[in-house]
């Protein structure tokens, strides 16, 4: 099955290759005539190659979108050339790279695969792809027969290397994981952070709480949310009195103290949370404000006096979702 699928996607790379090559020596040529183009379809669809590929929206800066793709599908086409020779046996990232004494510093390349590093460039073309689909759709409001061809060749590409890598591992891919949790904490650090830090903390906290709450009702939201954050490995497995971790790192008590979080805890990456502080009765805690921040010293002051709904409460609504 495995081979099968490297098959599929060399042969999905060759046409890919062949299309951007194509669309790369009309561009060198001295008249570039693509042959869709100004061609008007009788439902009404524009088509019109020269309009898409020689207009404004047909570069990334000085580059143009014909040598992208080029490079896009000659990358793919050696990657998965490469793993289809030597498909009885995997490559890591790292093994390559620690010949050059200069990038051996870059230990977490060992934990790459090639596989995912063909995963990573496919997962790229296909958010380009939807890109340049919304440019024609909606801002040129013209089509190319050669993009729409790039953009299902793509398209297929993503998926089946996404089914091949799970078809073949089982763990996250190290390197997209680590694109993403970058992004996040450089949107924290610069955005959200800087906005939090406008209002009440435990206004803040409580809207958290509520949006975590709302994101695990759904399972589409929980799967995209444990597609992003989470990541699993079995070398973080544990298993203490019978019990199973996913990995050690949890949530400890007075974050999630009314165990509303129960259902997206899991899915952001944590292998086990406590809820709490519960208390018997129902109690109000402390009066406001119950929660100070500290940013010169990067510290909080929490004296919420042991807020909670009241154990009958909380275990009333647990006993109403499913628990792992």
């Amino acid at each position: 099955m495995k081979n099968k699928l490297l098959i599929l996607l060399f042969a999905l790379a060759s046409i890919g290759l062949i299309d951007a090559t194509y669309l790369g020596y009309e561009k060198m040529s001295p008249q570039t005539n693509y042959s869709c183009n100004a061609t008007d379809l009788q439902s009404g669809i524009k088509v019109n190659c020269n309009q898409v590929l020689d207009g404004p929206y047909a570069h990334f800066g000085p580059i143009s979108l014909e040598f992208l793709g080029l490079v896009y599908y000659f990358s793919l086409f050696a990657l998965i050339g490469f793993q289809l020779i030597n498909r009885h046996q995997s490559y890591w990232l790292g093994s390559i790279l620690s010949k050059n004494k200069k990038l051996k510093k870059h230990s977490w390349s060992r934990n790459i695969t090639l596989a995912e590093l063909t995963l990573a460039i496919a997962s790229l073309g296909f958010l380009v792809s939807i890109y340049l689909l919304f440019l024609m759709g909606f801002i040129i409001k013209a089509w190319c027969y050669y993009c729409l061809i790039s953009a299902v060749t793509s398209t297929l590409l993503f998926i089946i290397t996404l089914f091949y890598w799970r078809q073949t591992y089982n763990h996250s891919p190290f390197l997209i994981k680590k694109i993403i949790f970058y992004l996040f904490s450089k949107a924290y650090q610069n955005i959200f952070k800087p906005l939090a830090f406008l209002f009440d903390a435990e206004l803040v906290h409580d809207h958290l709480t509520g949006l975590g709450q709302l994101l695990g009702s759904c399972r589409l939201t929980k799967f995209v949310t444990q597609l992003k954050l989470s990541f699993s490995h079995p070398k973080l497995h544990r298993e203490l009195m019978n019990i199973k971790f996913r990995n050690p790192v949890g949530l400890s008590g007075g974050f999630d103290y009314n165990g509303k979080l129960t259902q997206i805890i899991p899915a952001v990456g944590f292998g086990w949370h406590t809820i709490g502080t519960v208390t018997l009765q129902p109690y109000r805690g402390n009066q406001p404000p119950r929660l100070a921040r500290f940013p010169h010293s990067k510290a909080l002051l929490v004296n919420k006096g042991l807020k909670s709904l009241g154990a009958k409460k909380i275990i009333a609504n647990l006993e109403k979702v499913k628990l792992r």
